[in-house]
């Protein structure tokens, strides 16, 4: 059986816009009015760049 190459693709569209699915792992999508960037990878679209989202506990220096 010869090496089948799948390959990725990079999406570009509006954020009202569903994401492309099925995909392969390393397919982006850009959404070009909001700025944001996605990959996907293994069945999930990811923000690149966003930060946790997890609440952090308040320390002395957040209390000034």
């Amino acid at each position: 059986m010869p090496n089948e190459y799948i390959a990725r693709n990079d999406y570009i569209g509006l954020s009202s816009e569903s994401k492309p699915s099925p995909v392969v792992d390393g397919t982006t999508f850009f959404e070009v009015d909001t700025e944001k960037f996605y990959i996907y990878y293994k069945g999930e679209w990811y923000e690149m760049g966003a930060e946790p989202t997890e609440p952090t506990e308040p320390t002395e220096n957040n209390n000034r």
